[in-house]
């Protein structure tokens, strides 16, 4: 369960950095600033989790 979880958010992550990269290249409005700013700050919030999660883990012996 652990490395699926793992490998979810990897590919999460992933998504949301391409996501923002779409935004910031295709669109050059205020609008798509925005998205972009969401998308990363997403990311950010899931790789914090991620290595809460994988710290909480080892502290667990998992």
């Amino acid at each position: 369960m652990f490395k699926t979880f793992v490998i979810i958010a990897f590919v999460a992550i992933i998504v949301s950095l391409g996501n923002a990269l779409f935004h910031l290249v295709k669109h050059k409005d205020q609008e798509s600033s925005q998205k972009a700013l969401k998308a990363l700050t997403f990311r950010i919030g899931l790789s914090i989790a991620l290595l809460i999660f994988a710290v909480l883990m080892r502290y667990l012996n998992f």
